[in-house]
């Protein structure tokens, strides 16, 4: 995010899971592990894109998002 908000391209990945995230009061159980794979599958996939040669740009909606 600190390197967004300069304009620097950056991947921040997360689910927001849920109001006791990285708590105390979390729990394993409240994972979601096919939301957990289908995340990890879009991560993959788009670093494979990135990697082949797309070159990743900022677009209107994704500049407002991070000011």
């Amino acid at each position: 995010y600190s390197f967004a908000t300069r304009g620097v391209p950056a991947v921040l990945v997360t689910t927001f899971l849920h109001a006791d995230y990285h708590k105390p009061s979390d729990e394993v159980r409240r994972i979601d592990a096919d939301k957990v794979a289908r995340i990890a599958r879009l991560v993959f996939f788009a670093a494979q894109r990135v990697a082949g040669g797309a070159k990743p740009e900022w677009t209107e909606a994704g500049r407002a998002a991070v000011h």
